[in-house]
């Protein structure tokens, strides 16, 4: 016995996902909701559904300071998400940086995975990560021209806390947990350096005033960790930083 023309409407129908229209940045993407087991939700995403190179992301996503673009952050498809099956593999997990390409195509850049972020000047996206072998790397990112410039730093922590010269001519990057480690990023949008100095060395008037701002905190309690109004004894003069109104420095290029 066939089916019915109706009957087999109904039966396509029902293999069909519900979807929602979404905007992210330029773009006006197919949003999927499913629930998640912690009572949450997770959403999936394709970008580019005109196209024939749609970008299939699971995760969550914003555009970019200049809203040319979208900073996306994608996670694999949870148990019983019926995405894979009924749309596509979406792309692996990581950091994608999505951009038009004409009208209707998108390019999704993949960064990989990604600790710090902050954006600088509203056109460069920095990037800090530490590795198990205490290498650092600070990477400046241009979205617009896909320029990725990587500097890698020897470390003994992994984090650090960002302080903003003016209009961001500079970035000071602070440990977190001892306050002694420096990087200064110069000139990150035009042309970035990046170079390092060490508080303890106490090689100028503002590295020691830096180094004895924790000496209570690391006689007491071994770790020094700058707390808030720390950071309000940070200025600048250009692109290099002061303490108390003292230099800090010298700032050396890093070699590994």
């Amino acid at each position: 016995m066939r089916a019915s023309p109706l009957l087999m409407l109904v039966l396509v129908a029902g293999c069909k996902l519900p979807s929602s229209k979404a905007q992210l940045g330029p773009f006006n993407a197919d949003r999927y909701e499913f629930a998640a087991p912690d009572g949450g939700k997770q959403y999936c995403f394709v970008f580019g559904v005109e196209t024939n190179e749609p970008a299939r992301l699971c995760g969550d996503g914003g555009p970019t300071p200049d809203h040319n673009g979208v900073l996306f952050e994608a996670v694999a498809p949870l148990p019983g998400n019926e995405f894979v099956e009924k749309v596509g593999a979406p792309l692996p997990p990581g950091y994608y940086l999505l951009k038009l390409i004409g009208t209707e195509r998108v390019d999704a850049w993949s960064l990989g995975t990604l600790g710090m972020k902050e954006w600088i000047a509203g056109k460069r996206l920095l990037t800090v990560d530490t590795d198990a072998q205490h290498t650092t790397r600070v990477r400046v990112i241009d979205p617009a021209s896909r320029a990725d410039r990587t500097f890698e730093v020897k470390t003994t922590t992994s984090e650090f806390l960002p302080v903003r010269a003016p209009e961001d001519a500079a970035l000071l990057l602070v440990q977190k947990n001892g306050g002694e480690e420096l990087l200064l990023l110069e000139h990150p949008v035009d042309n970035p350096i990046l170079t390092v100095s060490s508080v303890s060395e106490g090689k100028t008037p503002g590295n020691r005033k830096l180094y004895a701002a924790g000496s209570i905190d690391r006689l007491h309690n071994g770790v020094f960790q700058p707390p808030t109004g720390f950071f309000g004894h940070i200025t600048w003069n250009g692109t290099k930083p002061l303490y108390d109104g003292a230099p800090l420095g010298p700032f050396e290029e890093s070699r590994l």
